[in-house]
């Protein structure tokens, strides 16, 4: 199995440790939540699927009113 090195922002690292069934964060712009669950999102799909499992993975995120706010590159 390969392995791979992700860098994510320090103060997200806690919210994808350890077991859970739901993972969130809030706050202001610029601290790469988006990236960070759309990443961290993938990686976990990703695993589950060389586990064998099947199954969704739900990553939403707030509406937004201008398109410049969007994450539509995510």
């Amino acid at each position: 199995m390969q392995q791979a090195t992700i860098q994510i922002p320090d103060l997200l690292v806690p919210v994808f440790e350890g077991p859970a069934r739901y993972r969130g964060a809030y706050g202001g712009r610029g601290s790469g939540k988006t990236h960070t669950f759309a990443l961290m999102t993938a990686i976990k799909g990703y695993q589950e699927g060389m586990r064998g499992n099947s199954g969704l993975i739900l990553c939403g995120r707030e509406r937004l009113n201008a398109l410049e706010d969007s994450s539509l590159e995510e």
